[in-house]
């Protein structure tokens, strides 16, 4: 039991001595600085004129993909521009020259590679504007 106190005081003893060793900062240090006056040494707020040009930037860039036929950004969303676009499920007896034809009609193909007898295709169009185009009124 002598074993047990000395330990208990020697565990107390330093306890005591590690709290008295951190110092606190004083409340009159802190009493002064407002939560702005942080801000202002640690970051720069945007000011309203950098915050239109950001706006004004980001709908430039949204108006440039649209008139170059990239699909629109979308967040946590991975965006591929291709020319190309797998076609599946065709029948048997579609021909290439009748699906050439077919996907002619919303833009210019280039290339037309099908695969029988899989019944799918890959078609190249000259622009992504064209690919994106013939995606968008096959989907209705």
């Amino acid at each position: 039991s002598h074993q047990r106190s000395a330990m208990g005081e020697h565990a107390a003893t330093k306890a005591e001595s590690s709290s008295a060793a951190v110092a606190k900062p004083s409340s009159s240090l802190w009493s002064n600085r407002s939560p702005e006056h942080h801000w202002s040494h640690t970051h720069t707020k945007p000011r309203a004129a950098d915050m239109a040009e950001s706006i004004e930037k980001e709908q430039e860039e949204q108006l440039t993909r649209q008139q170059n036929g990239y699909p629109s950004p979308r967040p946590n969303m991975l965006t591929v521009c291709s020319r190309t676009l797998f076609i599946g499920r065709i029948a048997k007896s579609v021909t290439d020259d009748v699906l050439y034809e077919e996907f002619n009609r919303f833009g210019r193909v280039e290339t037309l590679e099908m695969i029988g007898a899989r019944g799918c295709a890959f078609v190249c169009f000259a622009t992504r504007r064209d690919a994106v185009q013939t995606l968008t009124n096959c989907q209705r």
